[in-house]
């Protein structure tokens, strides 16, 4: 089966991307966009980059559109969540988070996130469930959380 023209552009952004040229990943996507606009994986790749690169809002407007064009994509879910924390969407991210724990009930890193933002909201409780559940996984950073929110064995 041969790429399409958006897919190939999207293939170089991701090689790009681990050689951590995200500035030029960024302008590939967008070509990829640009050719096919309903293409979910480069508009979630763009959100990454843009929030790897600070630009939070400009993440959560190209996740809202991966989601739009593929809405089980609990990555996409995921990181729309961590760049609307990011700006102070707490609740938002909560939710988000907890849509990508639902479409995808292995996503333990989640868990360690939605913990921590229940925690910054002082739902020690919440916090506490999340982060044994990131620790039953081996999440990296889950047993310092849960030192952290002094949670009970």
């Amino acid at each position: 089966m041969t790429e399409t023209q958006g897919e190939i552009l999207n293939r170089r952004g991701n090689d790009l991307v681990r050689q951590g040229r995200l500035e030029e990943a960024v302008v590939l996507y967008s070509r990829a966009i640009a050719l096919e606009p309903n293409y979910a994986e480069p508009f979630y790749n763009r959100g990454k980059a843009r929030l790897n690169l600070g630009d939070s809002r400009g993440a959560i407007a190209d996740l809202d559109r991966a989601i739009l064009l593929d809405p089980a994509d609990a990555d996409a879910f995921n990181n729309r969540a961590i760049a609307k924390k990011k700006v102070g969407l707490i609740q938002e991210a909560i939710s988000d988070y907890t849509t990508a724990i639902r479409l995808d009930p292995t996503s333990y890193r989640a868990y360690l996130n939605r913990g921590i933002a229940y925690f910054e909201l002082g739902n020690t409780v919440a916090a506490c469930s999340d982060f044994k559940v990131a620790q039953r996984h081996n999440v990296e950073q889950a047993s310092a959380a849960i030192r952290q929110a002094g949670c009970s064995e």
